[in-house]
């Protein structure tokens, strides 16, 4: 279950990758063919990030699938001790990206599944999604995830590209890419001043 930001799942994620362009582009890449080649190269499109708290309508979005988008990654990258999905406008993000570099039959694909699985929660648990707990939200995802009823397994598919698209969102924005996106050599730091009476040793010596 990938779901939520555990520190260290991102973090540890991101220090694998000391070349911030590598790293973003490895997140690209997991669009399954989504995102352009243009993105894929590393070159995004300018967009303005907004700090607005209220979910408007998008440029290409509704209002209802940009409420439907940002829970979604809120639920994926949830606000801890540093921002979230939702603070760093990475539904504004999604919705701008699929406007402009995605192919129309990948943007009515995406579109299209938006609609369905947001349609299919509505049904199955009698709310909108962005309306559900949080726990709730989880156990949607965890079900989307693998293709438990109500959802087929087109839902896999589905969730793979959102998040896909979440994490390009959450690391390319100021938030992400500063402060979550940190190379660590030693991760947790180093620190050799200890006595070896606190640790025992890790060999044996011969009697």
């Amino acid at each position: 279950m990938s779901v939520g930001k555990p520190q260290n799942n991102n973090a540890v994620q991101a220090r694998a990758y000391p070349n911030r362009r590598h790293f973003l582009q490895s997140l690209a890449a997991g669009c399954a063919g989504l995102v352009s080649a243009g993105t894929l190269a590393g070159h995004w499109p300018g967009y303005h990030r907004s700090n607005a708290s209220v979910i408007t309508k998008g440029k290409l979005l509704t209002v209802q699938q940009m409420h439907f988008v940002a829970a979604l990654s809120e639920t994926i990258i949830p606000q801890t001790d540093t921002a979230g999905a939702f603070a760093t406008d990475v539904h504004g993000f999604i919705d701008d990206q699929i406007r402009q570099c995605v192919s129309p039959a990948a943007r009515e694909k995406y579109l299209a599944d938006l609609d369905k699985y947001s349609q299919v929660i509505q049904q199955h648990f009698q709310d909108a999604f962005w309306r559900l707990t949080p726990d709730s939200k989880s156990k949607v995802v965890q079900k989307m995830m693998s293709a438990q009823a109500p959802f087929d397994s087109g839902a896999i598919e589905f969730f793979k590209t959102h998040k896909s698209m979440t994490l390009l969102g959450y690391y390319t924005s100021k938030e992400g890419g500063s402060v979550e996106l940190a190379y660590l050599p030693i991760p947790g730091g180093y620190d050799g001043d200890f006595k070896v009476s606190d640790i025992g040793r890790a060999w044996s010596l011969p009697e």
